[in-house]
Formats: C-alpha cells, sequence, structure tokens
C-alpha cells in the first residue's frame, strides 16, 4: 500500500470538501458529490460514512459508499503496544459485539506505515466468516482515538467500480486523514 506524497494528495483531492468535527477527533477531505454520515454503534464506537444516494434497477435506492470506517474511542486501559503482536493481542481482547472482525485469530499485520502523524497498522483479515478471500484493513492509531477502516469499500455492493479506479482516490483520502484526539 503506498499512500500519494502530500504534492500528489493536494492534486487529487482539488476541489474535495474537508470534514473536521473537533468531538469525533477527526479530519480529512472527500468528494464533494458525497455525504458524511456518523452513527453510534456502541458505547465506544461510531460508524462514519461517506457516501451518496444511488439507484439500481434490481435492488432501487441505496447509498453508494465512497468509504465507511469504525472509529474506536480507546480508554486508557486499551492502550497497547504499538507493534504488530500488540494490535494482534487487542483485536484479540475485544468483546464480540466490540469487535469489527469476523475471525480476530485469523488477523495478521502484514506491516506498519505512517499516515501523518499517526502510526497505521496493515491488517488482513478474512472478508466474511469461514471466507477464504482476504481484504486488507488499515488500523490508524491516534491518542484516545482508533480508526478501523476496510480498504477498497467502494469496489463492493450493487454498483462497484473497478479497483484501479477507486485505490487512488482512497489513497488519497486516507493521505488527508488526521485523528486530531
Amino acid at each position: 500500500m503506498v499512500l500519494p506524497s502530500e504534492a500528489e494528495a493536494e492534486k487529487l483531492t482539488a476541489g474535495w470538501k474537508h470534514f473536521e468535527d473537533r468531538n469525533l477527533g477527526l479530519r480529512f477531505r472527500y468528494p464533494p458529490e458525497y455525504a458524511v454520515r456518523t452513527e453510534q454503534v456502541g458505547e465506544r464506537q461510531v460508524y462514519i460514512s461517506i457516501d451518496r444516494p444511488a439507484t439500481d434497477p434490481l435492488l432501487g435506492e441505496y447509498r453508494e459508499i465512497f468509504n465507511g470506517f469504525l472509529l474506536f474511542y480507546l480508554k486508557p486501559g486499551d492502550l497497547f503496544s504499538l507493534s504488530p503482536e500488540g494490535v494482534e493481542a487487542w483485536i484479540r481482547t475485544l468483546p464480540a459485539d466490540e469487535s469489527p472482525a469476523f475471525d480476530p485469530d485469523r488477523i495478521h499485520v502484514e506491516h506498519t506505515l505512517r499516515i501523518g502523524k499517526n502510526t497505521a497498522f496493515v491488517i488482513t483479515e478474512p472478508a466474511w466468516p469461514g471466507d477464504t478471500t482476504w481484504v486488507q484493513t488499515l488500523i490508524i492509531v491516534g491518542r484516545n482515538r482508533l480508526v478501523w477502516d476496510t480498504l477498497g469499500d467502494a469496489a463492493m455492493g450493487p454498483n462497484p467500480k473497478p479497483l484501479e479506479e477507486v485505490w487512488p482516490l482512497h489513497m488519497a483520502f486516507l493521505a488527508t486523514l488526521e485523528i486530531t484526539r
């Protein structure tokens, strides 16, 4: 996974809207034809969807996703070692109703990188329970927040876009993502 340089990200996101929510502790840019929606999905989790209304001849109306991710509020006891082993251990200790992982025992941290000021971990995990298809997920760690972002959401759904079209925009989005808390 390669993020664009700051100059490339600036070019790719020219004309994009800015999102900032100090309570959530997030800041990012997103395409202007989409909207940001947030939904509290647990005591410590907020689902953030960047999507727009769309219509499919078979399914009718639905929300076309540019990106959707979970924001975790971290408590002091949650802080884990910022190492691949520490991230894997944290995922395995999450209660089932808080874990976005379908099979926590099969998650593997592939590598670590920096996104802005934050450490990020690229993990592979099964796409669905019992599935042999693996997807990449990015876990970005802030001081009091953690983002769990499965890569390539826009390449799935009723009218998937080609991954080669989605990937550069998703990487540009990630290059603008900042966890501010």
